[in-house]
């Protein structure tokens, strides 16, 4: 703790900028685990009742975001249109997009299985992101400078799915200073639906059976669900129960060429997808 509180204080008394995973990196061996630091760094934040690290410890992304979005800082622009960026923090940065919507993903896989779908041809009025698994802070610091943009999710048809369109929509269940407000009240759900699967032709290999761990996690995340009152959330936990089992959007993807952006997308986000000519 107090190796955490002299490295912080040099930042400011030097007045430079580190990411978390610099000063980790830099104390590795008495760390042992990021998570370590960042706990560190949350118990002073607590302790202040203030952050002093703002200002001088970014938060390091590790999302990307593709489409009709310039990201200009001290440092130069950044073009998102000619290939996916890194989300870096861009807390101080000045955006401009023409887009109207932005669609998030939950992992690398789909990201890049829609770019290759033709996914930016289709929406050309849509941001394509992906936190590339759980939600962090500069992924959500983006969205939340993009908040006058609809926010849609489309993440895999198990626990782990439904816990990160809680993240985004509600914020984390821990309490970590100085993110409470990194919450976005306006993302909405879009899928995977387990009440849209019949729809689909898909193997019955493709749907594994939850874990215990699993099932667990459900139990939990229907209880904050009801708490929340979010109907929708709980319905799906509720069925998946039932079941037993999940499903990965991969599974959707090989169902054809192009099918999650014909056969998912297209109805999803019909408002924003460009018209087929007859």
């Amino acid at each position: 703790m107090l190796r955490t509180i002299s490295m912080i204080h040099q930042l400011r008394i030097l007045k430079t900028h580190k990411t978390k995973r610099d000063l980790f990196y830099e104390q590795k061996n008495l760390f042992g685990e990021q998570r370590n630091l960042d706990s560190c760094i949350n118990q002073i934040c607590c302790w202040l009742g203030m952050d002093p690290t703002s200002g001088y410890l970014l938060s390091s992304g590790h999302g990307l975001v593709i489409g009709q979005l310039k990201i200009y800082r001290s440092t130069g622009m950044v073009d998102c249109s000619l290939k996916a960026a890194l989300i870096d923090d861009f807390s101080d940065a000045n955006l401009f997009t023409t887009s109207q919507c932005i669609l998030v993903v939950e992992k690398d896989a789909t990201f890049q299985k829609l770019i290759g779908e033709g996914f930016l041809k289709l929406f050309p009025s849509t941001l394509l992101v992906t936190g590339r698994g759980y939600p962090d802070i500069a992924t959500r610091i983006l969205l939340n400078k993009l908040s006058n943009l609809q926010l849609f999710g489309l993440l895999d048809c198990d626990p782990h799915g439904i816990e990160i369109a809680m993240t985004y929509k509600y914020g984390n269940c821990s309490k970590t200073f100085g993110v409470e407000n990194q919450t976005l009240s306006h993302f909405e759900w879009i899928g995977l639906s387990r009440c849209e699967l019949p729809k689909f032709v898909i193997s019955a290999v493709q749907f594994l059976p939850l874990q215990k761990s699993e099932l667990a996690k459900v139990e939990k995340l229907c209880q904050r669900t009801a708490i929340l009152g979010n109907t929708a959330l709980l319905e799906e936990l509720i069925r998946m129960r039932q079941c037993g089992n999940k499903l990965e959007l991969e599974a959707v993807s090989g169902i054809a060429p192009g099918s999650m952006c014909q056969y998912l997308l297209r109805t999803k986000l019909s408002k924003y997808a460009v018209v087929k000519k007859k």
